[in-house]
């Protein structure tokens, strides 16, 4: 009896150890703990997956909903867009004016204070001065979404991230703690200073546009009707310029 006593005694301290152990291996490798999504700028959808445009994509953890693992550790970290494989970079501002607060394991927008002039939209395009827009603040969770590209539409400027050469129009939105970015990444694989080993990813699809073609002719109006009739011949090479042309 009191053999089997010392031994319980003993394995108490052992496990405690080995918990002690196994907390700070975690810490020491850097080990982000809960999941990222993409909604709409409210929150509302909860991975959502597929959206009709660049510029309605925003990155969250959890939007309106309480039962995902928050993140952790809190802090600020940074966010990149990449293709779906992680090889080719869309992201085109500088990392450090791509950051977000995690606070409560939740998203909860950018650091305070004013935007560095270089992270911004420069003078003379159609947003100056913006920055990355910040959605709805849930007032349940505290979670503040973070737009991924421009206030003013994708590519247009700093900051955004451009076209996916992914056919299937897919990305990858990627996020690390700031004290885990490195270009040599420890162990695994890294992808433009975002350790696999360190970071959280999710992946979307943003829908092409469809394209349209339009046949332009010039034709010589004989009867000045404007209407090209019967026998009045098309006018070949004319140039022909196109004005408020989008997309």
């Amino acid at each position: 009896m009191q053999d089997s006593l010392r031994l319980a005694a003993c394995r108490a301290p052992l496990y405690l150890l080995a918990v002690l152990f196994l907390v700070a291996a975690q810490i020491a490798s850097g080990q982000v703990n809960g999941a990222i999504f993409t909604t709409s700028s409210d929150g509302s959808t909860v991975n959502g997956n597929i959206y009709p445009a660049k510029d309605k994509v925003y990155i969250s953890g959890g939007p309106q909903n309480e039962h995902p693992k928050g993140l952790s550790p809190d802090g600020l970290y940074y966010f990149q867009v990449t293709d779906p494989s992680g090889a080719v970079l869309l992201s085109t501002d500088d990392v450090t004016c791509r950051q977000v607060v995690v606070s409560g394991g939740r998203i909860a927008g950018v650091p305070a204070g004013a935007v560095p002039a270089s992270c911004t939209e420069p003078a003379g395009s159609t947003t100056p001065g913006a920055f990355h827009n910040l959605g709805t603040t849930d007032p349940n969770s505290g979670q503040t979404p973070v737009q991924l590209c421009a206030p003013s539409g994708c590519p247009a400027g700093a900051p955004d991230f451009k076209d996916t050469p992914n056919t299937g129009g897919e990305y990858k939105v990627w996020i690390t703690p700031v004290a885990d970015f490195r270009q040599a990444c420890a162990k695994g694989h890294g992808s433009f200073g975002f350790c696999d080993s360190s970071s959280k990813t999710d992946s979307f699809k943003v829908k092409k546009p469809a394209m349209a073609t339009v046949t332009v002719c010039k034709f010589n109006d004989q009867n000045d009707n404007g209407l090209q009739d019967t026998g009045e011949p098309l006018i070949p090479h004319w140039p022909i310029t196109a004005s408020g042309v989008v997309g």
